[in-house]
């Protein structure tokens, strides 16, 4: 049992633990030992975050307010692009449709961010005479351009202006988008107008195609005619005479050269008589449609071409869902502006405060260093 115990003994004991003291790091500065320097130099802290807390304000106050103008612009109906849409079927013979809704306003979206028809808005509705009238030389508009293009912005269906004209930037921002869909109007029309000439033109040629050949097989016909009556004349062939024997005319006694024919003839054997008045009619005859087959379909296809008319007041390119009534004033953000001097105010005299602390505090310790 004793063995038992001293088995047991050390199980008991603990283990030693040996305390480190940490040391304290005595640059090591906490708000409470800044708080009497704070408090020391207030009234410094205070005069700054004020100077600075005023001149932001100022700032603010006097600063030119910037607007902002915006127009939302939508695809246009079905019913405003349903006579482009004939047009382009008729002309394509009903194949595939390529002016949508969605195509004609992307070709909207693509003349509304073209620079130059900007640029054009900017030389000749008065935007550059309204907003700087002492800009005379090209490099000066240029540069200018380049402000008004910038503050110009067309994203998700919404067209906005920037600038410090209220009125006018409401009026531009209206006048823009009209001046852009009517010139895309036009090109399409233009395009589709083009390709309509293109096809009345080969109309055209084909009719006179036809008729050429008409003409040449009226005068064909007409010297089949001459030379057949040259041979029954010289045949004796005045009447019209038919192959096969002389028979009896009637009981009469008068008899005649009637007869059946049983084969193909050749044409003198007409007679000079039938084949004159054959070729007198032909003469007179002034239309030669009826040598030339599928004239007719012809013209009336050329008649149906030249009556397509597109008013260009019935096809539109963008709707204006909302106008642009009265701008928006995005700056200068004033509260913004007097809260950020303030709080700039307020870091520049902390640190001031505590750069005057430590003039005196190194003043002292140099007699102790010396």
């Amino acid at each position: 049992m004793p063995q038992q115990d001293n088995n047991i003994e050390p199980a008991k004991q603990g283990i030693p633990v040996m305390l480190v003291a940490q040391p304290v790091d005595k640059d090591e500065v906490s708000l409470l030992d800044m708080w009497p320097t704070l408090f020391k130099r207030r009234w410094l802290i205070l005069l700054l975050t004020g100077i600075a807390t005023l001149i932001g304000l100022v700032y603010a106050t006097t600063a030119p307010n910037v607007y902002k103008a915006e127009t939302i612009l939508l695809p246009p109906t079905v019913k405003q692009i349903t006579e482009l849409q004939s047009l382009e079927s008729f002309l394509n013979k009903d194949q595939n449709i390529t002016y949508t809704r969605e195509s004609v306003f992307e070709a909207f979206a693509k003349t509304l961010n073209s620079k130059a028809v900007r640029n054009g808005f900017f030389l000749h509705q008065g935007v550059v005479e309204k907003l700087y009238p002492d800009a005379r030389s090209e490099v000066q508009k240029r540069g200018l351009f380049n402000i008004f293009d910038k503050n110009l912005v067309f994203d998700d269906n919404v067209l906005s202006l920037q600038g410090t004209t209220p009125i006018a930037i409401v009026d531009w921002v209206n006048d823009f988008p009209r001046i852009a869909a009517q010139q895309t109007r036009d090109e399409i029309l233009s395009g589709l107008r083009a390709k309509l000439e293109l096809e009345k033109l080969a109309l055209k040629a084909q009719i006179r195609a036809r008729i050429g050949l008409a003409e040449r097989e009226k005068a064909n016909a007409i010297d089949r005619l001459e030379e057949a009556i040259s041979t029954a004349r010289k045949l004796g062939i005045n009447d019209y005479a038919l192959s096969g024997g002389d028979s009896e005319a009637d009981g009469s006694g008068k008899s005649g050269n009637i007869s059946i024919a049983t084969t193909s003839i050749p044409i003198y054997m007409r007679g000079v008589k039938a084949l004159q008045a054959e070729l007198s009619t032909l003469k007179e005859r002034k239309d030669s449609r009826s040598y030339a087959p599928g004239l007719t379909e012809l013209q009336e296809k050329l008649f149906v071409l030249d009556a397509l008319r597109i008013e260009p007041e019935n096809v539109a390119v963008m709707r204006i869902d909302e106008r642009a009534l009265l701008p928006v004033r995005i700056q200068p953000k004033r509260k913004r502006i007097t809260a950020g001097a303030a709080l700039a105010g307020l870091l520049v005299g902390i640190l001031a405060a505590f750069a005057m602390e430590s003039v005196p505090w190194r003043r002292r310790r140099k007699p102790l260093g010396s």
